[in-house]
């Protein structure tokens, strides 16, 4: 199922005259379980800092846990990480 859903991404590809995809065969590609601390790692790396919805949410609710919760997920049930340079 992974090569063909690579397969016509490299079809589209071809037919925009860009380069395809290398080596996309689900032995090389492996699933990550802990996928947003790499991808964190690399953000702080690169020169930012991680925001906390305490910093943004500075207007207070009734309800600020579920508003905090709510906030932070997306419609598809994915953690929203916020970040913004570092000066």
């Amino acid at each position: 199922m992974c090569g063909y859903s690579y397969r016509k991404a490299n079809t589209r590809l071809r037919k925009m005259g860009r380069q395809e995809l290398d080596d996309v065969t689900p032995t090389r590609l492996k699933m990550r379980l802990d996928i947003e601390s790499a991808i964190q790692k690399v953000v702080i790396g690169c020169g930012f800092r991680r925001v906390s919805l305490d910093e943004i949410t500075k207007a207070s609710t009734n309800d600020g846990d579920t508003a905090k919760k709510d906030a932070a997920t997306t419609a598809w049930n994915r953690s929203l990480q916020l970040y913004e340079r570092q000066t």
